[in-house]
């Protein structure tokens, strides 16, 4: 097999934090605004998914890049228990063309699609990384066609 290019290799972040408060919609709005600006001045793509004061997003891009971003998320204030559940490397993008998907949602929506899964409880984490995966890749095939029609302006 090939080796693998620095220029193919992305780096893939997963985490979830709490909200510091519950944010109202407005500032949901203002935060998603923020990211997709940053995101797209970076080259960093991903999905982030609000539900009950909890967030769950995966960054995905130049690996120095998706670090430096993470840790600014770590000190928002608006985060607080930042817990990274993945960290991986591989070809491609996942989020490709996705400045930052984003889903609020329901805890039965959430439960449904990962099985109850207590992001921040005692399950090791490869398995809490790997639900959140689950989730946040089933909500990027549901609306990427919505998506992508409604911010690729």
């Amino acid at each position: 097999p090939m080796p693998l290019c620095d220029s193919e290799s992305i780096h893939q972040l997963i985490y979830v934090s709490s909200a510091s408060w519950l944010l109202s919609d407005a500032e949901l709005i203002q935060l998603l605004q923020e990211a997709r600006h940053t995101n797209e001045s970076l080259g960093v793509t991903g999905m982030l998914v609000y539900c009950d004061g909890t967030f769950i997003q995966v960054l995905e891009g130049e690996r120095s890049v998706v670090e430096q971003l993470f840790h600014r998320i770590e000190n928002d204030p608006r985060h607080h228990r930042c817990v990274v559940l993945m960290r991986q490397d591989h070809i491609g993008r996942a989020f490709d063309g996705w400045s930052m998907g984003f889903r609020a949602s329901s805890r039965s929506e959430v439960d449904s699609l990962t099985g109850y899964v207590d992001f921040f409880g005692d399950r090791p984490v490869p398995e809490r990384g790997a639900a959140a995966y689950t989730l946040l890749e089933s909500f990027r095939r549901q609306n990427d066609v919505d998506f992508r029609l409604a911010y690729s302006t």
